[in-house]
């Protein structure tokens, strides 16, 4: 049996043997079916699935799939892990306000970031930047001030942010590792996670094989990281004990779906 198939099996035992402990099951029928997370925030949006029955039951075909209701994963995971240090610097500049002149003699001409060469730096800097765009300032000074562990973990909310693909990769795979007491993250748990996801984002099948395996190298790194794994080599899982100081800033700013997504993989 495939080491994928023998997981989703043994999870399915799991369950079982959990729902057998609660209530006297003398039958189970299991169903299993696919859902789409971002529908429940964004009811409005048609899926490809909902676009497909409109095109069955109506014959209507000029509805902008690729473009208005299309759907696609606009992942940075390709371009670097978590990046604390740089992350600090970035949130710095962020937090001074500084004009483009400024920002360009800080990342080119004092070279604060340290990198070898300034295209670099570039990309460097424009990546973290557009992950810490999408929190708030109190963040940026949490980032700045804060200590390694707490640095830490905004920034991988801030990576959380720009990445929904590993959002969901935490709530359907990681979670559900840590509810079966599974004690390592496979390798192939994230292959067969883009093969499922092909079904939100149909580009993902036109992905190439080793940008599937960067994307897995750099997800895999930033969990250790932030300390979900005891390494990359081992992938042995740990559960992540947050800062009350992080939990306060989401519940503040309404990162509700990060908050509830992180607290999913604490202790229990």
């Amino acid at each position: 049996m495939p080491p994928s198939v023998r997981y989703r099996v043994q999870t399915t035992e799991t369950w079982i043997t959990h729902l057998r402990r609660w209530s006297p099951v003398t039958a189970l029928s299991l169903e299993s079916a696919r859902f789409d997370t971002q529908l429940l925030e964004n009811p409005e949006l048609l899926s490809i699935d909902v676009i497909m029955v409109i095109w069955h039951n109506t014959g209507v075909t000029n509805l902008p799939l690729k473009s208005s209701y299309g759907f696609r994963y606009h992942s940075d995971l390709i371009g670097g892990s978590l990046m604390v240090f740089e992350s600090r610097i970035i949130a710095d500049l962020m937090l001074s306000d500084v004009d483009r002149a400024a920002w360009k003699t800080a990342i080119h001409d004092e070279n604060r970031l340290q990198k070898a060469r300034p295209a670099t730096a570039t990309r460097v800097a424009r990546a973290v930047r557009q992950r810490l765009e999408r929190l708030e300032a109190p963040f940026w000074q949490a980032l700045r001030d804060g200590d390694d562990q707490l640095a830490t973990q905004v920034a991988f909310c801030a990576a959380l942010a720009r990445n929904p693909l590993l959002v969901e990769f935490l709530e359907v795979v990681v979670t559900d590792a840590f509810v079966t007491r599974a004690e390592i993250l496979e390798l192939y748990h994230w292959d067969d996670f883009l093969d499922e996801r092909v079904y939100r984002d149909a580009s993902i099948a036109d992905w190439t094989s080793a940008s599937k395996r960067k994307m897995r190298q750099v997800a895999f790194r930033m969990l250790a990281e932030v300390g979900l794994l005891e390494s990359t080599r081992s992938r042995r899982l740990r559960p992540l004990f947050l800062r009350p100081e992080l939990v306060g800033l989401l519940e503040r700013h309404r990162f509700t779906r990060l908050l509830n997504c992180l607290k999913a993989l604490g202790p229990r």
